[in-house]
This record gives C-alpha cells, structure tokens and sequence, in this order.
C-alpha cells in the first residue's frame, strides 16, 4: 500500500461511524448542490443557444426570401434610350 491509501485507511478509521456517515451526507449534499448549478447553468446556456438559432433561422429566412424577389432595375417603367446609328 502506498503512503497516501494508508493516510486514507487512518483518517477512515479514526472516524466514528456516525462521524462518517455524516460526512458523507455532506459531502452527498454538497455534490448535489454543485450538480444543481451546473444543470442550471447548462439548461441557461441551452436557452441563449436556442434563442440565438431562432434569431438565425428568421435572418436566413428572410435572406431567402430576398433571394426568390426579382431584383429590379434602376427604373423598369422607362426604357433605356438606344445610341443611334
């Protein structure tokens, strides 16, 4: 056994068993509290991704509605004199 398992092993076994059990509800607890925050956190930044493929969704549509619109010229109704001959 290495050094660091037999410090493991001393400090296991210098706890009362209630001692332990206590502490590893703690520990339990706390872990559970960073999970909490993390899916937070996660569930948030999935929200501002969602919104932001929204925003790009209706730019992209507009973009291909632009594209299917006839371009016009600079004046259809009159028309472009020819040069004469």
């Amino acid at each position: 056994m290495s050094s660091a398992e037999l410090s493991k092993n001393s400090e296991m076994e210098a706890f009362e068993p209630q001692d332990y059990s206590t502490t590893i509800l703690n520990n339990v607890k706390e872990m559970q509290d960073r999970l909490d925050a993390l899916s937070k956190n996660i569930f948030s930044k999935m929200d501002d991704i969602t919104t932001k493929i929204d925003e790009l969704d209706k730019t992209v549509s507009g973009m291909e509605a632009d594209l299917q619109t006839p371009i016009a010229t600079a004046d259809d109704s009159q028309e472009v004199p020819t040069p004469e001959e």
